[in-house]
């Protein structure tokens, strides 16, 4: 074969070649999305509340008992009809309690704080409840202290038809009330001391916050003034759960003349810690 023959059928073949179509790629399937493992997650234990723990209650003080007297009545100006009536300090008040015996059934009877003393009584100062088989129970718009002046009676009638007869009849004793402050060693306060006229004598009674159950507590009239006092001028009767009521030889006059004062002690085995105290008032 002739050497350009042969380069021609060559290049002939080269162009041929060039000239087919490429040949198409074969599709490369994508790799397959593996799903997230899930992760459980880390189980997180509660954090522990402690239990809510009450702090202790300490036991409410006892209060101060009221102060409280009774007086037993008399015969009135016209008839007898026993009983008695009971003040009670109420702040700004005066609570009054009459219990008579012997009332008829039905009966309401009339009675009043009258200015002046007794039998006779003057006029009507603060009008009470009617009596009605006997009991009757008035709020009185004055202070206790107010009605200790010595100048009122308390005066029962028989029947509101028969208002003119009085049955039943008693003095409201001359009387001061003392308010205690702390002693010189503790404070056992509130207290108050109510000192009433006898003939001559004078009731000295303790109202106190009560001590101890079982604990009794030393009071005397000493000499000199709170806190420190001086020597036992009176002895008192000791006070148990917060009262106490002693008969003083001694008129309400001789004790208000100055230099004296009211102490209260601990307890029989601790009698020298004071624990109230308050100077008699002139």
């Amino acid at each position: 074969m002739n050497f350009k023959v042969l380069t021609i059928a060559l290049i002939a073949i080269v162009a041929l070649v060039g000239c087919a179509a490429p040949p198409t790629p074969t599709p490369v399937p994508p790799a397959p999305t593996l799903a997230p493992t899930a992760v459980p997650p880390t189980a997180v234990p509660p954090t522990p509340v402690p239990p809510t723990v009450a702090p202790p209650t300490a036991a409410p003080a006892a209060p101060q008992p009221p102060v409280s007297f009774t007086l037993t009545f008399g015969p009135g100006r016209d008839a007898t009809q026993a009983g008695t009536v009971t003040f009670t300090a109420k702040g700004a008040q005066t609570e009054v309690v009459l219990a008579l015996q012997g009332a008829a059934a039905g009966v309401a009877q009339p009675a009043h704080i009258h200015a002046g003393a007794c039998p006779g009584v003057g006029a009507v100062a603060f009008p009470l409840t009617n009596a009605a088989d006997g009991k009757s129970t008035t709020m009185v718009n004055a202070a206790l202290a107010s009605l200790l002046t010595g100048g009122f009676g308390v005066n029962v009638h028989k029947a509101t038809t028969e208002a003119g007869v009085y049955v039943a009849c008693v003095n409201v004793p001359a009387g001061t009330l003392l308010t205690l402050d702390k002693g010189r060693d503790a404070d056992e306060t509130p207290a108050t001391a109510l000192l009433l006229d006898k003939a001559g004598k004078t009731d000295v009674m303790i109202f106190k916050k009560p001590s101890a159950a079982g604990i009794t507590q030393p009071g005397h009239i000493h000499e000199g003034a709170c806190p420190g006092v001086g020597s036992v001028k009176y002895p008192l009767t000791n006070t148990t759960d917060g009262k106490s009521t002693t008969t003083v030889d001694a008129s309400l006059a001789i004790l208000q003349a100055g230099g004296l004062a009211i102490n209260l002690h601990k307890s029989t085995t601790e009698a020298g810690v004071y624990v109230a105290c308050g100077s008699i008032p002139k």
